[in-house]
């Protein structure tokens, strides 16, 4: 319901589009149902040993006592606008923040993508979490910071940011399929 209020409102702002409540409902109860589905066949796999195969396009709790945060993005290149949205949640998967936050003067995707993760991890060192891992859908960036980009540029320097913001913090940063991001968006 949170991802299609996010969306409810971009539409809103970025299109000029309204989406009546009763729409957003019935489309609430169908994810749902959708959601109910794909947990049903999670567990399927899981006892048939298939695992592998859906790792990385759904969603999946973290550690015993280790937070997980999905970030994402929407642009728009027309007044260079982006929209981040960042998602906390525990090891039952319960959803424990979440938030937006707009941006200006950013419509490289990459860029974007750095700017995303480096307001989660503001959000993380404010609420005090110690074991955290950041999920984002953007390959190229994920391994940027995974690698340590040594690059000279601007990307070095926000890779450089992401360390210097979690000193002290046990992190880990996983690329996942955009449909296992899904919530951050």
């Amino acid at each position: 319901m949170a991802r299609m209020l996010w969306t409810r409102r971009n539409m809103m702002l970025f299109e000029d589009y309204f989406v009546a409540p009763s729409i957003l409902m019935q489309k609430a109860k169908q994810a749902c149902t959708e959601f109910q589905q794909m947990q049903h066949k999670q567990c399927t796999s899981r006892s048939h040993g298939n695992l592998d195969q859906i790792d990385n396009a759904l969603w999946l709790p973290p550690e015993l006592d280790w937070i997980k945060i999905n970030w994402d993005i929407a642009t728009k290149e027309i007044g260079q606008r982006i929209g981040v949205g960042i998602a906390v949640r525990d090891s039952e998967g319960d959803l424990l923040v979440s938030c937006m936050q707009p941006l200006s003067f950013c419509t490289q995707a990459t860029m974007a993508e750095a700017r995303g993760l480096i307001s989660a991890m503001k959000l993380c060192k404010e609420l005090g979490l110690q074991k955290v891992v950041f999920e984002g859908d953007s390959l190229q960036f994920v391994n940027a910071v995974r690698h340590h980009l040594q690059e000279n540029g601007l990307l070095q320097c926000l890779v450089q940011d992401v360390y210097s913001i979690m000193a002290n913090t046990r992190w880990e940063i996983r690329h996942v399929r955009r449909k296992a991001n899904q919530v951050a968006h």
